[in-house]
């Protein structure tokens, strides 16, 4: 994952943060940035909160993260609403909300929530918003699991037998929260399958094998892993 290489790094993190901010803004505030500045300031944010628990490890860098996040996200309110109708700039707004959810910010949810329907009611078959929405039910609780799974397959079926990696993945957790745990260690190892060099996927492969009923691996009567159908 992207976020792995600044994982503890506070203070590159910092570094970097206020370099990009510096670079896109000189002395211009928050309210002023353009789109293709918001998005180089939403990847060093994503290092850091795009995933949970974040890594945030001293007060001081919470409140320079979350002003940070407060200045991007009244940006994008602004052009969400002097162009309501673009899905790229609603689905920025959505992926920082996203990033809010991580930090336990109030509203951050449901606004990342209502944005990416916001697209998908227009766009139905929007495959960042798909798997935008998917990715933070998925990880949000269990309760949202078998939706993220239909989002997972609905984003598979958009590259019909071609393995799209993160809806794989995902289905793994989908299956995996709700217990499924036969599905889990199938999906596993169609990852493994697919993906040999990412070794993450084995440790999936240990994690749901320990508690599926499917014969143990190695066993010759193990069943090939295969990939959900697109129906």
């Amino acid at each position: 994952m992207a976020f792995e290489a600044c994982r503890g790094g506070i203070v590159l993190f910092r570094m970097m943060l206020c370099v990009v901010v510096v670079a896109v803004m000189g002395v211009a505030p928050l309210a002023a940035l353009a789109q293709e500045d918001i998005d180089a300031i939403l990847r060093k944010l994503d290092e850091v909160i795009g995933f949970f628990p974040p890594d945030i490890s001293s007060q001081e860098q919470m409140d320079e993260v979350v002003k940070t996040y407060t200045g991007v996200k009244q940006r994008l309110d602004d052009l969400v609403k002097a162009s309501p109708n673009d899905d790229g700039v609603v689905l920025k707004r959505a992926t920082l909300q996203n990033m809010g959810h991580n930090l336990d910010l109030p509203g951050a949810f449901d606004g990342a929530q209502e944005d990416f329907w916001i697209i998908l009611d227009r766009n139905p078959t929007h495959e960042d918003a798909i798997i935008g929405l998917a990715n933070m039910w998925v990880n949000a609780s269990p309760n949202y699991a078998p939706g993220a799974e239909g989002l997972f397959k609905a984003a598979q079926c958009l590259h019909q037998n071609v393995p799209l990696e993160v809806a794989q993945r995902g289905l793994f957790f989908a299956y995996h929260y709700q217990g499924r745990f036969d599905e889990a260690y199938n999906q596993a190892r169609f990852l493994v399958q697919q993906w040999p060099e990412v070794e993450f996927y084995r440790n999936l492969v240990d994690m749901a094998g320990a508690k599926s009923s499917t014969p143990p691996k190695g066993a010759p009567n193990e069943p090939k892993p295969t990939m959900v159908a697109c129906k």
